[in-house]
């Protein structure tokens, strides 16, 4: 299991420790890249703990899946509570889907209290909450709940986001990606209005940075042209994908203030990812 994390201890503790539980419960191994390099107090029986000062988190991502030593290799994100049953489910489900080469699980929200941790939640996860019966080729499954068949992992990774952006992408193309709802983790995550709007721009600073990179080269008009559709395409997929969500519905049109504020955040961060590459956003990213 490869968890990448910023924080400082005792920030992922809580986290961290469900996982451990569970590892060693199925012989698993746990692997914290830590940019900062005091992210643990000290050595964790249990945990391989690589020290990756300022770097940055798809990096760290690409880096565990060649650490990572056992048959499936699972991420999460450092401020998601797994379920109980976590680590056991995945291992379940490779065993129930040999033909698949990763397999994406559900995420729940965790912070609900406010109106911008809803807002923030069902743009980013809108499509990962159960239920999960379809995956359309558009789609990208959070780094917050998936995991790969080590041996199809590439011995070397030549570029941050490959993992998540093309490798990913390529599988749920060509059905080797799997779904199973029954794997879940709960996102926790609120930094408040200004740190919220801020860590939407370097998200997509990063997403279109990096694309720039691993996709088909885009001009300055065509990357102008999608900044500008960017809040209108945001708020249009979340809008539909949570309407036949459950846990989410109609209410998530009572969160089309804040929704908006953040994709135009999201379109600035495109636009200049876009023209400019990503900047320090990956590292800034939380």
């Amino acid at each position: 299991m490869v968890f990448a994390t910023g924080h400082r201890w005792p920030a992922i503790r809580s986290y961290l420790e469900r996982i451990v539980a569970q590892t060693r419960a199925i012989g698993g191994e746990v692997v914290v890249f830590d940019s900062n390099g005091d992210a643990l107090p000290g050595e964790l029986d249990g945990v391989v703990w690589v020290k990756a000062p300022r770097t940055d988190i798809f990096s760290m991502r690409a880096q565990g899946a060649m650490r990572a030593t056992g048959e499936v290799v699972a991420y999460t994100e450092d401020h998601c509570e797994v379920a109980p049953d976590w680590c056991e489910r995945i291992v379940r489900a490779h065993q129930e889907h040999p033909e698949a080469l990763a397999i994406a699980g559900a995420v729940v929200n965790g912070t609900d209290e406010r109106v911008m941790d809803r807002a923030n939640f069902a743009i980013v996860h809108a499509s990962n909450l159960p239920p999960l019966r379809h995956v359309p080729e558009e789609w990208v499954p959070s780094s917050a709940n998936v995991s790969y068949k080590r041996d199809v992992i590439p011995p070397q990774i030549a570029h941050p986001g490959w993992l998540e952006y093309v490798y990913t992408r390529d599988l749920i193309r060509s059905g080797r990606l799997v779904v199973d709802d029954r794997i879940r983790v709960s996102h926790v995550q609120s930094h408040g209005l200004a740190g919220t709007i801020v860590n939407h721009y370097h998200a997509a600073r990063s997403t279109a940075g990096l694309m720039t990179t691993l996709g088909p080269p885009l001009g300055r008009r065509a990357w102008v042209r999608a900044a500008l559709a960017f809040p209108y395409r945001t708020l249009r997929h979340t809008i539909r994908t949570a309407l036949g969500k459950p846990a989410c519905g109609r209410r998530v049109y009572r969160l089309l203030a804040p929704m908006a504020l953040l994709a135009c955040s999201g379109a600035v961060g495109a636009l200049i990812g876009g023209l400019a590459g990503t900047g320090d956003s990956p590292r800034r990213l939380r």
